[in-house]
């Protein structure tokens, strides 16, 4: 085995994989948990918390006529 191959081999056996789907740690800024969990994972962990009744309740209360408005005087102001 020639330098580069027992350098790329090294690499291989120093990568962390997630405890849950196996995702390597070979993604630039990725940061696991102490518990070896990926930041997908994480993300989807949180996401079972969220009520989402609640979040479309509060969607539904979303006056789209005021946003539309408010848009449009945005972009006259971006125009100016």
């Amino acid at each position: 085995m020639d330098r580069g191959e027992k350098i790329t081999w090294l690499k291989f056996l120093l990568m962390k994989y997630c405890k849950l789907c196996l995702q390597p740690d070979s993604r630039p800024n990725t940061v696991f948990t102490e518990k070896g969990i990926c930041p997908a994972c994480s993300y989807f962990d949180a996401l079972k918390q969220v009520d989402w009744q609640e979040r479309f309740e509060m969607l539904e209360d979303v006056d789209v006529e005021e946003v539309l408005n408010r848009l449009e005087v945005l972009s006259e102001l971006k125009r100016r």
